[in-house]
């Protein structure tokens, strides 16, 4: 059975946003996506990972600012 969570792409049809983070096409139907159909690649990373939709509340975060380290934060207050 497959996971209806998991978010597939192709890596080939991404590009890098105008503050430098890579985002991919992961189509226009889906939450997080732009009107474009693109998505922030360390978002859909974050849902693969934890195996669900992120919450409303949760922030990812890059530690150190190492964009290959990603974290969630469920508090504004704490990221800053």
């Amino acid at each position: 059975m497959a996971d209806k969570t998991k978010i597939n792409y192709d890596p080939k049809r991404s590009h890098i946003s105008q503050h430098g983070y890579i985002k991919v096409f992961i189509g226009r139907d889906h939450l997080i996506a732009d009107g474009s159909g693109y998505a922030y690649e360390h978002r859909v990373a974050m849902i693969n990972k934890l195996g669900r939709p992120l919450k409303r509340n949760e922030i990812i975060h890059h530690k150190d600012g190492d964009r290959t380290s990603v974290w969630v934060w469920r508090n504004r207050k704490v990221h800053k």
